[in-house]
């Protein structure tokens, strides 16, 4: 079936179809337009803060694996794998920052998480954590500080856990390992309690 068309009268008497103008097409565009915007970059800004959610709710899973390691083995972080660290150089890491490195500093890590393993007894603890990228799809990070130097307050530097974010470039400010109130750019960084243990 087909509809009518409703004519409508004009003021001179003759009959013309009702349409919109030009202009209110353009007007109904530029609103949509603009609804779609504030769409996107809420959405982008969603999805941004679920990835800074993610990142940090995996390192504080294997802060508390690092926990129960230390706690059944009776040692630092340190002491119970060896190096001081996946991303600073040391005695298993490498500077974990460049694209041809990623997939060492990946291995180190993987190394660093099946140690941990093996001192809390359990493979189970850490193997989620196996082969695990951050959000960004890089390497996490893992700094073995506790014993180290002092801070310049004189407090006890820590272990660290780390994404270096979007960027994968190490953006915080102030004493590394310290963890004070410094700005820490893109970063997500976990400072792990002292255990309050010798090597």
């Amino acid at each position: 079936m087909i509809k009518k068309q409703k004519l409508i009268p004009h003021q001179n008497g003759s009959l013309f179809l009702h349409a919109f103008t030009l202009i209110e097409l353009l007007v109904v565009v530029a609103i949509i337009g603009i609804l779609a915007t504030v769409v996107v970059v809420n959405i982008s800004s969603s999805q941004n803060k679920a990835r800074y959610a993610k990142a940090t709710s995996d390192l504080k899973q294997v802060e508390k694996a690092i926990i129960i390691a230390r706690n059944l083995s009776g040692k630092t972080l340190y002491g119970i794998t060896g190096c001081n660290g996946s991303d600073f150089g040391g005695d298993c890491g490498f500077y974990c920052r460049n694209g041809d490195e990623l997939a060492i500093c990946l291995a180190v890590w993987n190394n660093i998480m099946d140690k941990i393993g093996i001192a809390a007894n359990d493979n189970n603890l850490v193997a989620s954590f196996i082969n695990i990228k951050d959000p960004w799809n890089y390497p996490y990070a893992i700094d073995e500080n506790e014993q180290e130097l002092i801070c310049p307050d004189l407090k006890p530097r820590r272990d660290g856990l780390k994404s270096y974010g979007p960027d994968n470039k190490y953006n915080a400010d102030g004493n590394y390992g310290c963890f004070d109130d410094a700005d820490n750019g893109d970063d997500v960084i976990i400072a792990v309690p002292l255990s309050g243990l010798g090597n």
